[in-house]
């Protein structure tokens, strides 16, 4: 039979009898909180990934409002049957007349299609800087078809509404698949 007396069982001190015992406690609690930490490290990276993403699908947004909201401005140009938005836009732009200047007046005229083409331009660049992507203007009756500038899946019938379709890679990996942001407008 054990006996108790004051801090002592079978003559042994407390302490004597729990030797390691708190260290094995302290460490099981170390191991917790430790993965309760890295839960919520993935949990934060996770976050600033979707964070990132809903960042370029809203650029995405804005660039393809600007470019229509640049064609509506150009309506002259933008309602012509073979109109240089979309032509140009198929094609690739170089930076050809500058209709822009601003410290000054121009000293060139631009015609119609010539704003068309600095549009177009000023567009593809800020789809560069932006979301490092590119993008095309067509007419198109199914705007979400499409994997890419090159396979675009635009119809052109002249019946089918104005179409924005901007690509980008949204995880940085050459392997993954680039996003899509399409939108069909009319002027």
């Amino acid at each position: 039979m054990k006996t108790l007396t004051r801090g002592y069982i079978d003559g042994k001190s407390l302490p004597e009898r729990q030797s390691g015992a708190s260290l094995i406690e302290v460490l099981i609690s170390m191991v917790l909180i430790s993965i309760g930490l890295l839960g919520i490290s993935a949990s934060q990276i996770s976050s600033l990934k979707l964070t990132h993403s809903a960042y370029q699908r809203s650029q995405a947004t804005l660039l393809a409002d600007d470019i229509a909201d640049r064609m509506r401005a150009n309506i002259n140009e933008a309602s012509k049957t073979a109109t240089t938005y979309l032509t140009a836009s198929a094609q690739g732009v170089n930076h050809g007349t500058n209709c822009v200047n601003y410290t000054g007046p121009l000293t060139n005229s631009c015609s119609t299609a010539n704003m068309a083409e600095q549009d177009l331009y000023d567009w593809q660049q800020s789809l560069v800087q932006v979301l490092n992507g590119q993008g095309i203007l067509c007419r198109d009756n199914n705007p979400n078809n499409g994997t890419s500038i090159a396979a675009h899946g635009c119809d052109n019938a002249l019946t089918s509404p104005f179409v924005i379709k901007i690509w980008w890679n949204d995880d940085r990996d050459p392997s993954t698949p680039d996003q899509l942001f399409a939108t069909s407008f009319e002027l």
